[in-house]
């Protein structure tokens, strides 16, 4: 009798245990469910959004904007681009008008909001881009004598990509072209994408001269037109480190003055303890934060976009 209990209470015992393990799967199975089903719809939406933006906007309107984040480091797309400005304007609206109180602010901000992501890539871009700057001329000289040794572009590329290894953001452009033509992709097409993302007109001169010489018969003939592409480059770029001296001054001046204005409202805060009260609450004092925000990313945008951009942009 009392082997038959505990024979009973075992199998009823495990019995539960399976019920219980049977529902947790249930329920994360139902959760991957709802997961999956909502991403779809996601996916959807994001299709049916990406699908009116090519409608709507210009191919050369899109592919500034893509292109801008590509030679920053990020794979977006233009709509994908737009989601993200127009989620930052009202998220930053919202903020700054329940934190300060003012709906001027808010309103204001729906535009800086928007503007933002803009702003933010562009100086990704202009400091990824001055790395670059000085790394394509090394890349152009050894990929252009191996070559010269190989007789075949590709060869020279994955050779040259070992050369770079650990030497960013150079080395993971060329590792991309590698792996775009070992996909299929032509040699031409895959450098005209390297230029692209590097924005160095230099480059793409040197994928232009590749697409004539590899049609020319003649070796003594394909070997200095490739080369002249890097002699430009090199002539350039002593033009311009004469000139970024020259920049480099005021860009830093400026960017010293700008950080004035965040720095004198932290002075007065802790100066003036009617300060906050009267800039969060009073008219005239919401006015002044709004006009003072509106100049500050005016500044932020004219350093970035004229200022710190890169000289051959």
């Amino acid at each position: 009798m009392e082997k038959t209990m505990i024979y009973f209470i075992v199998l009823m015992s495990l019995t539960i245990i399976a019920m219980g393990l049977d529902s947790k799967k249930i329920n994360a199975l139902n959760a991957r469910r709802k997961q999956s089903e909502q991403f779809i719809k996601e996916n959807a939406l994001r299709d049916k959004f990406e699908k009116y933006t090519k409608e709507k906007v210009g191919f050369s309107k899109r592919y500034k904007v893509e292109t801008m984040c590509l030679q920053a480091g990020i794979n977006l797309s233009y709509s994908d681009f737009l989601l993200l400005s127009y989620a930052t304007s009202i998220i930053m609206a919202i903020v700054m008008a329940s934190i300060l109180n003012n709906i001027i602010l808010g309103l204001l901000f729906l535009l800086i909001g928007y503007i933002t992501p803009r702003q933010v890539v562009g100086f990704l871009k202009n400091k990824r881009l001055g790395k670059l700057n000085l790394q394509v001329g090394s890349f152009m000289q050894m990929v252009i004598k191996r070559y010269e040794n190989t007789k075949d572009f590709n060869t020279a590329l994955e050779l040259t990509l070992h050369e770079f290894k650990g030497q960013q953001p150079i080395y993971g452009e060329i590792r991309k072209t590698v792996t775009e033509i070992n996909l299929g992709l032509p040699v031409t097409e895959a450098m005209d994408n390297m230029a692209r993302r590097t924005g160095n007109k230099y480059m793409q001169r040197l994928s232009d001269y590749y697409k004539i010489a590899s049609n020319l018969g003649t070796e003594e003939v394909r070997k200095n037109l490739l080369r002249q592409a890097h002699i430009q480059y090199e002539e350039n770029r002593r033009t311009e480190l004469a000139m970024k001296k020259e920049i480099a001054k005021p860009v830093r001046e400026a960017y010293i003055m700008l950080a004035t204005i965040p720095a004198f409202a932290v002075y007065m805060i802790t100066t003036n303890d009617d300060y906050v009260r009267f800039m969060t609450q009073e008219f005239l004092g919401k006015v002044g934060v709004a006009v003072i925000s509106f100049v500050f990313i005016g500044c932020v945008w004219f350093i970035n976009t004229k200022l710190g951009a890169p000289l051959d942009q």
